[in-house]
């Protein structure tokens, strides 16, 4: 079964924000521009799941490709396989003046100064100057004309609460610690909504994480790899299905969950994993940590995970708040 990652980008950037991502599944990434694909959230995700090749999606959206990585699940939650959400805010509450004034600012003074005034901010004081040269780099690259059907597309978007809260699959929602759209408190309640809920507050970091801590953001993605695959393997080594009465035994490997969130939820600690497939998903925190994949503190939430209950053993469960501060559960 083949996984790719589909990354959407915010306002008012392009795919290119996403360069320091695109070597973490070579020949499986796809992220593309938005903005040519129509005028509205839905058009976008309808586009983007038509080119997408791979038959599971981990879906990574940062801003407003936050909001599209939402109605990707909503169209096509058997082929979500996970959701990164960074800066991303589900429920949304229209703001009309708020979106004809920039842009009125885009129409008047034009993209170099709405984006200094509306964008730049978004940046942690923080930041290296290579992430601020950078970001600036891509917003002026873009048109206005696209800039405005972007700023449009977000504010008609509508609420996705209800995906985030009903989606099967891990969703990882992502904020830097600087942030303010939509900011750490906003992303904890977002993460606590979620079934599989796992949230990371990036210090010293605001809005456009991929492009101020792309370290970060590998980490994540490269775990949510390998778990995904971990899984895969898991799901596939056993049919756990009993037998009907007068039935023969099914003898080859049961497939993957249609949808997304069963390839995780087959595994999970109170479930369904065959005792030897639950020995090698919990042994593999010890070959993360061998590879520089996991550290000590991951290790460490990842088993408070299992002694609370929650399903820890291929989330990092919903502590990275205690982490960050130093706390041990």
């Amino acid at each position: 079964m083949k996984l790719q990652l589909l990354l959407l980008h915010a306002l008012p950037l392009d795919g290119s924000m996403w360069e320091g991502q695109m070597t973490l599944l070579p020949d499986a990434t796809y992220a593309p521009t938005l903005y040519g694909y129509g005028d509205s959230i839905q058009a976008w995700a309808s586009a983007v799941l038509g080119q997408a090749t791979g038959e599971k999606l981990i879906v990574v959206g940062c801003s407003v490709g936050g909001s599209c990585a939402l109605e990707v699940a909503a169209l096509a939650p058997d082929r979500v396989a996970a959701l990164v959400l960074i800066g991303t805010k589900a429920r949304h509450r229209p703001e009309p003046a708020l979106c004809s004034g920039a842009l009125a600012l885009l129409a008047e003074k034009g993209l170099e100064e709405a984006y200094r005034l509306l964008w730049a901010p978004l940046l942690s004081p923080r930041a290296t100057a290579r992430a601020i040269a950078e970001t600036r780099r891509i917003a002026l690259a873009q048109t206005p004309d696209d800039v405005a059907r972007g700023v449009a597309v977000f504010h008609s978007r509508p609420s996705r609460d209800e995906v985030l809260s009903a989606f099967r699959g891990p969703v990882v929602v992502v904020s830097g610690g600087d942030d303010c759209a939509p900011g750490p408190q906003k992303s904890a309640e977002q993460a606590g909504t979620a079934r599989m809920g796992e949230l990371h507050i990036v210090p010293d970091c605001g809005h456009y994480v991929p492009l101020e801590r792309p370290d970060v953001v590998n980490a994540i993605l490269k775990r949510l790899i390998r778990r995904w695959r971990r899984t895969a393997r898991l799901t596939m080594c056993v049919d756990r299905r009993p037998p009907l009465a007068g039935r023969r035994p099914h003898k080859k490997a049961a497939p993957c969950g249609a949808a997304g969130g069963e390839l995780w939820e087959e595994a999970q600690v109170g479930g369904r994993a065959a005792d030897r497939g639950l020995a090698d998903v919990r042994g593999a925190d010890d070959a993360e940590r061998a590879e520089g994949g996991v550290d000590d503190e991951v290790a460490h939430a990842r088993l408070a995970g299992r002694n609370l209950g929650v399903p820890g053993d291929l989330d990092e469960v919903g502590l990275a708040e205690d982490i960050q501060h130093g706390r041990k559960p």
